[in-house]
């Protein structure tokens, strides 16, 4: 008998890092999983991965009709949503005089967009129900800000305070709302920015996923606003 037994859980970014090691955490403990992510053949490669009974649509979460179609589709399947976890994420790196504006869109639109329009498709689900979990991912940059961070800070920031006020407005609708402020985790998205500091002493995707797992098998009445995760030795290069 798994703790989510009979659950439905739906996780945006998917495909890869965070999202995947979530599915797979969450799959183990009896939940069905709807996994989202843009590139359908990613997607469809990381779903073999994931034990279980599950769900996978590629969707855009910067697009409103993709998040709608992906909640439609989840309840369509599955009759409910009782956790969903905006976990898509995105980064550009720069000093802000020499910063590209169509970056500054594109990390805006993945972090902060994104977040807004599944939230938005879960709280319309979870609204009717009168229950649900909404687990959104910032990121300890949404706590400090940092020489060439401006987009990806400023997005995470913007994460953490759509949050708080979510939570607000969720409440009496006994939906709980819950934002994960990971460190530096070692994932593929290191790779892309050349960054060469100690990747073995960072946080590891499935250390999110237990913290994610934590929070939605806390009891109904038990909520925690925020979680912030960090690692245990350095990783920063000095």
């Amino acid at each position: 008998m798994g703790r989510l037994d009979g659950k439905v859980v739906l996780i945006t970014g998917a495909s890869s890092g965070l999202g995947l090691a979530m599915a797979s955490a969450f799959s183990r403990e009896g939940a069905k999983v709807v996994m989202s992510a843009r590139d359908a053949k990613k997607l469809e490669a990381a779903g073999r991965k994931v034990k279980g009974e599950k769900l996978l649509v590629a969707a855009d979460v910067t697009k409103s009709g993709d998040a709608k179609r992906l909640f439609e589709k989840a309840v369509a399947q599955f009759g409910r949503i009782d956790i969903a976890i905006a976990n898509a994420g995105y980064g550009v790196f720069g000093e802000v005089a020499d910063f590209d504006e169509k970056d500054w869109d594109g990390v805006m639109a993945v972090n902060l967009k994104g977040v807004f329009l599944c939230c938005r498709e879960a709280m319309r689900v979870m609204k009717k129900q009168k229950s649900g979990y909404i687990i959104t991912i910032s990121s300890t940059s949404g706590k400090q800000g940092y020489a060439e961070g401006g987009a990806y800070c400023a997005s995470k920031f913007g994460v953490r305070g759509f949050s708080q006020s979510l939570a607000e407005e969720a409440k009496k609708f006994n939906v709980r709302v819950s934002v994960i402020c990971p460190g530096a985790v070692d994932t593929h998205f290191f790779d892309k920015i050349g960054w060469g500091g100690e990747r073995k002493n960072m946080l590891r995707p499935e250390d999110i996923a237990e913290v994610a797992l934590f929070l939605a098998t806390r009891p109904e009445n038990v909520i925690l606003p925020e979680v912030v995760v960090t690692h245990m030795k350095p990783v920063w290069e000095d």
